[in-house]
């Protein structure tokens, strides 16, 4: 196992997974057929187990309108801009299904490729798809990032990864397109590449300390700054022209999970793995341990100023993101929940329930009217209609 397996599968369950993904991996040779879709149709919100809401406060109605079904475990999930196309990949396959989310049909999957699919992201202008591959120290040309045309599925490049053949690590560990997108940043062990899209170049690196990555990435709407966290629990806010760094922000106790820029680029959104802290029982000399979830957190991004915090999930948020111009925030879990918060007044209005797997990624469709939530081999499109308010 690579050292950034050791780093970054720290969890049981994940350890399971990643074992897995290398069987079927080996066992497959990239020849695995897309699953079958199953539609439920108008699933009422009380069926779905969408909480109500708190007093006073008026979410978005939710119901689930399509289950769409995964090869395998789904860990990345984008919404198109013009909100004609979903995709989903996972890292136990090398799958990228397209669907039209709105009879949640499957349109084509894209398998052509080697490495499994760490990460999905669609250019701000929805020309292309972009997916960062994972272990790609076992193919050939080790490519780690494939670049489609989206409407076409033609692909267009695909670009190197920065590290030494045969013995270097190119696995992509997150990705963001630039607010213009003219430029992607995909983040490695060690580094952060920032390539020109239309040639496919390096334009500059972002060196990262030692054995860490900038996983996840997140891009501000003006394009100025890219934020990355890392497996010690800090934020890294760079200037994305100059690549200089700007600040760090010691935000969390573990693994930096997910980041997410507020719409008019004025805070930051994180949420991390939380701690283990272990003690001996007194009376029977067993080991107790204990997870301390951290909650999410709330920052200001020009200054570092912890702005608020967020809590409610029983375990560690997978996602976040930002719905109806900002005005709220939805969070996934894997306590198996998706919890919808009030920016205004960070209150929590609203959970979803729905989901028979932990959550591990969030996109909202341009429009702000749907979700999609992947979770074990399932992404479910929620329909969230109108505010009540």
């Amino acid at each position: 196992m690579t050292a950034r397996a050791q780093v970054g599968w720290r969890h049981g369950a994940e350890a399971a997974l990643a074992m897995l993904m290398v069987a079927a991996l080996l066992w497959a040779g990239g020849m695995l057929d897309a699953g079958a879709l199953i539609s439920r149709m108008g699933r009422p919100a009380a069926e779905a187990g969408a909480d109500a809401p708190l007093p006073g406060s008026a979410p978005p109605p939710a119901r689930i309108v399509h289950t769409l079904k995964h090869p395998h475990a789904v860990f990345s999930v984008a919404w198109s801009p013009d909100g004609t196309q979903v995709a989903t990949g996972g890292i136990l396959d090398m799958t990228v299904s397209i669907w039209d989310p709105a009879p949640g049909r499957l349109v084509r999957t894209l398998t052509d490729r080697p490495g499994s699919v760490r990460a999905l992201a669609y250019s701000p202008d929805g020309r292309f798809l972009a997916a960062g591959r994972g272990f790609v120290a076992r193919t050939k040309d080790h490519m780690s990032v494939d670049i489609w045309e989206a409407k076409t599925a033609a692909l267009v490049r695909s670009l190197r990864g920065p590290a030494p053949v045969p013995t270097g690590s190119n696995d992509v560990d997150a990705m963001a397109f630039s607010a213009d997108g003219g430029h992607l940043v995909a983040a490695y062990l060690g580094v952060a590449v920032i390539y020109d899209v239309k040639t496919g170049g390096t334009i500059r690196t972002l060196p990262l300390p030692p054995r860490m990555t900038a996983r996840p990435l997140a891009s501000s709407p003006d394009g100025r700054t890219l934020a990355g966290g890392d497996i010690r629990g800090n934020i890294r806010i760079w200037d994305a022209t100059a690549g200089s760094l700007l600040r760090t922000i010691a935000a969390h106790s573990g693994w930096i999970e997910a980041l997410a820029y507020a719409p008019d680029g004025k805070s930051l959104v994180s949420s991390a793995s939380g701690t283990v802290q272990q003690r001996v029982d007194e009376v029977t000399g067993q080991v107790v341990r204990k997870k301390n979830e951290d909650p999410i957190r709330v920052w200001d991004p020009h200054t570092g100023t912890l702005r608020g915090e967020l809590a409610g999930h029983t375990a560690r948020v997978q996602a976040v993101r930002y719905g109806r111009g900002g005005k709220y925030l939805f969070s996934a879990s894997q306590d198996r929940t998706i919890k919808i918060w009030d920016v205004a007044t960070s209150r929590l209005i609203g959970t979803l329930k729905g989901h028979g797997d932990l959550i591990y990624s969030l996109a909202l469709s341009p429009d702000g009217r749907r979700l999609a939530s992947a979770g074990g081999s399932v992404v479910t499109i929620w329909e969230l209609g109108a505010d009540r308010d």
